[in-house]
């Protein structure tokens, strides 16, 4: 089963969002970057990489909102097992 999201809930094409991808959620990271509809991606400012809307982005919010604090507080040992985690995950992605 497909699951897409209604038009009127994406950002507006060119729209510059904060945003969220799934492997850095946990740390409450968060990336500034612009929506190109057509494409259906997010392109981050800094580095003009593109993260598609429906694999890599858990959520955005518009650019000048105050982000969520992270949900939850993560003791060192579950940082770092995450750290091992995101490793074991760009191995197993580049072979």
């Amino acid at each position: 089963m497909e699951i897409k999201l209604e038009q009127n809930s994406l950002p507006q094409d060119g729209q510059y969002v904060q945003f969220q991808i799934a492997i850095e959620e946990i740390r409450g990271k968060w990336r500034k970057g612009y929506y190109v509809a057509d494409q259906e991606a997010l392109y981050e400012l800094d580095t003009k990489r593109v993260f598609d809307l429906w694999v890599d982005v858990v959520r955005w919010i518009h650019i000048d909102e105050k982000p969520l604090v992270n949900w939850r507080n993560l003791s060192q040992e579950e940082l770092e097992k995450m750290d091992e985690l995101r490793e074991q995950y760009s191995k197993d992605k580049t072979n």
